[in-house]
């Protein structure tokens, strides 16, 4: 299976990666990440030794750099960590906070139609991520 993780290089998603990556070889990992300040490369830097990691630095409000790993890797799966942390920052500009939530939600579900919102797999490490499943690109 092939995987987008939004976020990942952040708290939760650096340990996810980590996770995902070294029990699960038979899988492909994308992480793309910003780098804002919740973000830190260092937390995923090691990981680009795996043959199934690869890491984009990139936001996923950008519809068409989102748009064309959609087209270039074929996922299976998307899992959304990507968030805004600090709750005074919250205070300052709420859109960023539902921007980052709901741009990953919209972006699967234009580009993969049929897209679904579920609890992420029971039998993996993060249950309660969510997760989209790309049925258009299941064989």
């Amino acid at each position: 299976m092939k995987f987008l993780i939004t976020g990942g290089a952040g708290f939760i998603g650096s340990n996810l990666m980590h996770y995902e990556v070294k029990n699960y070889p038979d899988d492909y990992f994308v992480c793309i990440d910003a780098l804002t300040y919740a973000g830190n490369y260092n937390n995923i830097k090691d990981l680009e030794s795996f043959d199934n990691f690869k890491f984009v630095r990139g936001d996923i409000t950008d519809r068409d750099l989102i748009y064309k790993l959609f087209e270039e890797e074929k996922f299976d799966y998307v899992i959304n960590l990507a968030a805004e942390s600090h709750v005074d920052n919250s205070i300052k500009n709420p859109t960023i906070f539902l921007t980052t939530t709901s741009a990953p939600r919209e972006r699967c579900t234009l580009h993969c139609p049929g897209a679904s919102c579920q609890n992420y797999a029971p039998n993996r490490s993060a249950s309660s991520a969510c997760l989209f499943h790309c049925r258009k690109y299941q064989g």
